[in-house]
């Protein structure tokens, strides 16, 4: 039953139970704790779906940060890429302008002319 179960998972089992619980409390003082109760004795399915779901909830929660701290690298490896491809085009872009320049100013220099004499 509180096979994967966290510290926490347990405590939070505990106050569902109504039962209380400090910060000493080991793991195992509070499932002994809760195996030693009146719900658990009476009810032990409830007291089974209530950890399944407090646990399962703790899994979902996990899974959801590591979703939001892949979209968060994705989004940083796309934003360097396009850094990336923005800085090779201004390259590209300042060679060609840099190029024309020097074909405007090979095209504007005064040729000396003949002299008629």
């Amino acid at each position: 039953m509180f096979k994967g179960a966290r510290k926490d998972d347990v405590k939070q089992i505990a106050s569902e139970l109504n039962l209380e619980v400090n910060e000493k409390n080991t793991l195992w003082d509070i499932i002994e704790l809760i195996k030693n109760s009146e719900p658990y004795k009476e009810s032990f399915g409830s007291v089974k779906e209530i950890a399944d779901l407090v646990i399962e909830e703790r899994k979902r929660h996990e899974q959801s940060q590591v979703e939001i701290e892949k979209l968060k690298l994705e989004l940083e490896v796309a934003k360097a890429q396009a850094e990336i491809k923005n800085t090779s085009c201004e390259s590209e872009s300042q060679d060609s302008l840099e190029t024309l320049i020097k074909s405007v100013r090979t095209l504007t220099v005064k040729l000396p002319t003949k002299q008629e004499n």
